[in-house]
């Protein structure tokens, strides 16, 4: 019966540490975007957040953005370009 309170043991302290290297990176995730998101313009970042994150559509992002639908898929275009520099930079 020992052995089996040994062996629990070490794995609630593996499954621990386990969570905690995910908790860990969950963190360094989010400040990355959060830094990659700080260095688009502000109206970028307002359309990529709208139709990326919070699902609206193109049109939708347009009217309340003041844009044409085109110039939304532009500048949704280069923000996304964009993150994806400055996350590959931070890797």
């Amino acid at each position: 019966m020992t052995e089996t309170a040994e062996c629990s043991i070490e794995v609630v302290e593996l499954d621990e540490q386990e969570a905690l290297r995910d908790v860990v990176a969950h963190h360094e995730l989010v400040q990355r975007l959060e830094q990659a998101m700080a260095c688009l313009s502000d109206l970028d970042r307002r359309v990529l957040v709208m139709r990326d994150l919070q699902g609206y559509s193109t049109r939708e992002v347009a009217r309340a953005a003041g844009l044409t639908a085109p110039a939304v898929k532009t500048r949704l275009h280069r923000a996304r370009v964009a993150m994806r520099a400055q996350l590959g930079a931070s890797a």
